[in-house]
């Protein structure tokens, strides 16, 4: 689900992109809380973190405060480089920058300028991260101003990362689809490209989830 957000935001990436000089005018109170600082999106992986190792998604409570997605993805285990459902059956294995489905597909890992990506077989990118967000095929910013860019991660916005939640949308703005049983927050990018390829239905994930 992707909602209609502010779009008058100027956003000033550490990669290039000019700060704003005009006057814009920016979110509310709750999206001030929602929006990530893009350049913390680039603070390096945090060693040893949990999230990054075995943990275990199950599909979001209809009584979260946070909404609830209640039937949109099965439980399943990241155990070691492979995805597991909770009956034990294999799902889909990572093998270097690969990821095997048990159903036959695979999908390769990658970089597009500043975003990880996971790719379908025939090398077309299907996801893109970026710190806390996954967003929707590949991200092009090239000749965008940072109010125009602001709009295109907005608009190809797949899931957040916050803490343990995966979110369908910003942080207190969109629905709790699924939640681990550690922090996800600041996983490897590798990470929360491999959960929302299962949520989604990807790379072997049609195994535990009808997609998002």
């Amino acid at each position: 689900m992707r909602r209609s957000l502010p779009t008058f935001l100027c956003v000033a990436l550490s990669t290039g992109l000019a700060a704003c000089d005009q006057s814009v005018e920016g979110p509310s109170t709750d999206d001030e809380m929602a929006l990530y600082n893009f350049r913390a999106a680039h603070i390096p992986a945090v060693p040893n973190y949990p999230g990054n190792g075995d943990l275990t998604m199950t599909r979001a409570s209809s009584s979260s405060s946070s909404g609830g997605g209640g039937d949109v993805v099965f439980d399943f285990d990241l155990i070691n480089n492979a995805v597991y459902r909770d009956d034990g059956s294999l799902v889909s294995v990572k093998t270097g920058d690969t990821l095997n489905g048990n159903d036959g597909s695979v999908c390769t890992f990658g970089t597009a300028g500043i975003f990880a990506t996971l790719s379908a077989a025939d090398g077309s990118i299907m996801y893109s991260a970026l710190g806390p967000w996954v967003f929707d095929g590949e991200i092009d910013l090239t000749g965008l101003n940072p109010i125009q860019s602001y709009q295109v991660l907005v608009s190809q916005l797949l899931v957040s990362f916050d803490n343990s939640d995966v979110i369908d949308d910003l942080p207190n703005v969109g629905q709790l689809i699924a939640e681990s049983s550690t922090s996800l927050s600041l996983a490897s990018s590798e990470r929360k490209l491999l959960i929302t390829a299962m949520l989604d239905g990807a790379c072997g994930g049609s195994l535990v989830s009808s997609g998002l």
